[in-house]
């Protein structure tokens, strides 16, 4: 299983966090462009050369994949796109941990303004459907927990709802969650 990032056209929304199934590995976005992640290892505990990274797809700058010896390689630049990045601690894989790189600028509390094709400041209203999480996995979770975090942010209920379905897929929480839709 992966995990899988909701994401929209020109989004990224204020919790741009996200880790892999294990919770071995995170991924930051940077809170001012959607296309620059950091990579963490959780564990620390190892020497340097016992981690080697690996992703799929192009960046324009930072290390180029794999990387080898390094715990928390520089931040990287994706393209945007989906990428899929590996660590393998002590010869051992990782499971995958799956991002969206995302142009555009943003950050925590902030929503996500699509720029202007004058090149303006970007200061126009919020694309329709407004923030969209990006990282929230609700596989990641507890059922009580998604369905806290859903009551706390009803706007994120059909990214939600998608990334549970095409995770995990708990019909005890997909079937909770269509019941908030009908409600709202």
């Amino acid at each position: 299983m992966s995990i899988v990032s909701v994401h929209g056209p020109y989004t990224f929304g204020s919790r741009a966090v996200t880790q892999n199934a294990s919770g071995s590995v995170r991924a930051t976005v940077d809170p001012t462009n959607g296309l620059i992640w950091t990579l963490v290892a959780n564990d620390q505990s190892q020497p340097a050369a016992n981690y080697d990274w690996a992703y799929t797809g192009a960046s324009t700058a930072g290390p180029t994949s794999p990387i080898a010896d390094t715990k928390n390689p520089a931040p990287i630049t994706f393209v945007a796109g989906a990428h899929t990045i590996t660590l393998t601690l002590n010869g051992v894989a990782q499971p995958p941990l799956n991002i969206t790189a995302v142009a555009g600028t943003g950050g925590a509390g902030a929503s996500l303004r699509s720029l202007p094709p004058d090149g303006g400041d970007g200061e126009e209203p919020p694309p329709e459907g407004g923030d969209v999480q990006v990282g929230y996995d609700p596989g990641a979770h507890t059922v009580t927990e998604v369905i806290g975090f859903v009551e706390d942010n009803p706007d994120q209920l059909e990214a939600v709802l998608a990334a549970e379905q095409a995770g995990k897929d708990r019909i005890t929480l997909v079937q909770h969650l269509e019941g908030m839709r009908s409600e709202s």
